[in-house]
């Protein structure tokens, strides 16, 4: 498969127009550390999906690209209106169902497994609900760091400009667990679904009060994505999505500096990822890479503590399995480039975008940073504040993903020769086939 597209498309707009909207500031106050950091989770910040703060985020991070020497452009994305109430119509409706199935069991079970499969298709792409829903206007930056040669890999590192929203789980370390709802409302579907059955083959209603459990379930579900639709702030983000950009802005940077020959780095800001991955999503939609020698590296809470590698990029029904080469890859580079040691872990205990690029059929992997008990501290919580930033560990990852770069740079570089060499040898040994008129006899 080859690139159908290569570069983004002539609808997109250039920044420069917005240089002026916001400023990267040359120097940050020292009580909030990173100037990155400080600039977007205190000057601009909370910043909600398809938002004025979302723009100014975009055009602060664009600023900050040109200023180190690389064009950026804006890139206009569609995000649903609506997609954060997504997984609330879903439990709404699946309380429904199952107040259906108490007193028409087949009726019940129909809708049930109706509203079963569906929510499991989205959840696996195989359908978008969120698709279906008004749609709204986000934001993508991007960047691009040009190769050297001409036989090349692509590497998009992306970061996401939007912060989530603050609910009442969203304590400390508490704020992965909105990540498992969805898991949560498809158990309650399924254990509905269960035990209609069993009334229906008993032919009898004696089980019927065991649907209090999938329905206190539903309720309690509810009771926390209402109580956080209806807060409707969103969190500052320091943590959780300012240190992924200033990471972002840190290795671009670093690659200007030191650029790769055979890697193409591309450093993409992403909008509305707290809509379901929209901003990520969109961009995919109008760019198709090669999946054999593109892959997408996602910068996740960075500041949040000591960099690691998880070997599964989500939580629950959204985690998917980082990509085995570039784990071994990324791995090589914290022993033989840099001297500090990269853990790698199990899992993240949330749903990231590397979920989205991984469904659409590319090779990704997640660079997080977590504490000592492998958390995020402050994960879309109010508090999540430039304060409580580590920014040596912003440095960390910056370093890391450099070496990373170089580790992959000199992989790709070893194959091109082989391959090179390989096709000399192949050239060398042929003998070309010499024909001549055979005799015929004649005298």
């Amino acid at each position: 498969m080859s690139d159908q597209q290569d570069t983004p498309s002539n609808q997109f707009e250039d920044t420069a127009q917005f240089s002026d909207v916001t400023q990267v500031s040359d120097a940050a106050p020292q009580a909030d550390g990173n100037p990155h950091v400080a600039a977007l989770a205190s000057d601009v910040g909370p910043r909600s999906p398809g938002s004025s703060s979302e723009g100014e985020a975009a055009a602060y991070l664009a600023a900050a690209l040109r200023d180190i020497g690389l064009p950026a452009v804006r890139l206009p994305a569609h995000a649903p209106k609506l997609s954060g109430l997504q997984e609330l119509a879903f439990a709404l409706a699946s309380l429904a169902a199952l107040l259906v199935a108490v007193l028409l069991p087949p009726l019940g079970l129909v809708l049930l497994l109706g509203l079963f499969g569906l929510m499991l298709a989205d959840v696996y792409g195989h359908v978008r609900v969120s698709d279906w829903l008004p749609a709204g206007q986000s934001v993508n930056v991007l960047s691009i760091v040009p190769p050297m040669e001409s036989e090349v890999r692509r590497l998009i590192v992306t970061a996401t400009l939007d912060t989530g929203q603050v609910g009442i789980l969203c304590r400390k370390h508490w704020g992965f667990a909105y990540a498992w709802l969805h898991a949560v409302i498809l158990a309650s579907q399924a254990l509905a679904v269960v035990i209609s059955v069993a009334i229906l083959a008993r032919g009898s209603d004696s089980l019927a009060p065991l649907f209090a459990i999938p329905g206190l379930m539903l309720i309690v579900t509810l009771a926390l994505l209402g109580e956080r639709e209806q807060n409707g702030a969103h969190s500052p983000g320091a943590i959780s999505n300012a240190s992924g950009i200033a990471a972002l802005i840190g290795l671009a940077k670093h690659t200007v500096e030191r650029p790769p020959r055979w890697i193409e780095v591309w450093f993409l800001g992403a909008g509305a990822a707290t809509f379901g991955s929209a901003g990520i999503n969109d961009f995919l939609k109008r760019n198709t890479f090669d999946p054999d020698i593109t892959y997408f590296v996602h910068l996740q809470s960075p500041g949040g503590g000591a960099p690691v590698l998880p070997k599964n990029t989500g939580a629950g029904l959204l985690g998917t399995p980082a990509t085995p080469l570039l784990t071994w890859i990324f791995e090589s580079a914290s022993g033989d480039l840099i001297d500090t040691d990269i853990r790698t872990i199990k899992r993240l205990p949330f749903a990231t975008q590397a979920h989205a690029t991984h469904r659409a059929g590319y090779q990704s992997i997640v660079v997080a940073g977590v504490d000592a008990q492998n958390r995020i501290p402050l994960l879309d919580d109010a508090e999540d504040l430039p304060y409580q930033v580590h920014e040596t560990s912003i440095d960390d990852t910056v370093r890391f993903l450099g070496a990373a770069i170089e580790a992959l740079d000199r992989e790709v570089a070893a194959r091109a020769m082989l391959a090179r060499t390989a096709a000399s040898i192949q050239d060398t040994t042929e003998t070309p086939v010499v024909t001549e008129d055979l005799p015929t006899g004649d005298k």
